[in-house]
C-alpha cells in the first residue's frame, strides 16, 4: 500500500513505496556497542541489517570484557541471527570471504 509522504517545509508530496518501517528494514544498516535496548530493537528491524561494533579502544568502548557483555545483549536473539549480528553482516558490508 502506498503512503503519503510530505515535506511540509518545501511544500511537497510523493507517494512511498512501503512504509517506513520497511526503508528502516531494507536500506538502513543499524549499529550499536553497548546499547540495552538491542535484545529488544534487533527484532522489529530485522537481524540481517544490524552490525555491533565495539568502538575500541576509544573512551565509548566496551573494553576487554566485549564478549561477555555482548552475548547478554543479544542473548534473546536465536544463535544464528548473533553470528550475524557479531560478524556476518559485517562479512556482507565488507565483502569478506567471497
Amino acid at each position: 500500500m502506498k503512503r503519503p509522504y510530505c515535506r511540509l517545509s518545501q511544500r511537497q508530496c510523493y507517494w512511498a513505496k512501503m512504509p517506513a518501517s520497511e526503508y528502516m528494514r531494507e536500506r538502513i544498516w543499524h549499529g550499536f556497542i553497548d546499547d540495552t535496548a538491542a535484545g529488544f530493537a534487533i527484532p522489529y528491524i530485522g537481524a540481517r541489517r544490524v552490525l555491533w561494533g565495539s568502538d575500541f579502544p576509544h573512551i565509548r568502548s566496551i573494553g576487554l570484557d566485549a564478549d561477555a557483555t555482548v552475548a547478554k545483549l543479544i542473548a534473546a536473539l536465536p544463535s544464528h541471527e548473533q553470528k550475524m549480528v557479531v560478524g556476518g553482516n559485517a562479512a556482507e558490508v565488507f565483502r569478506l570471504g567471497r
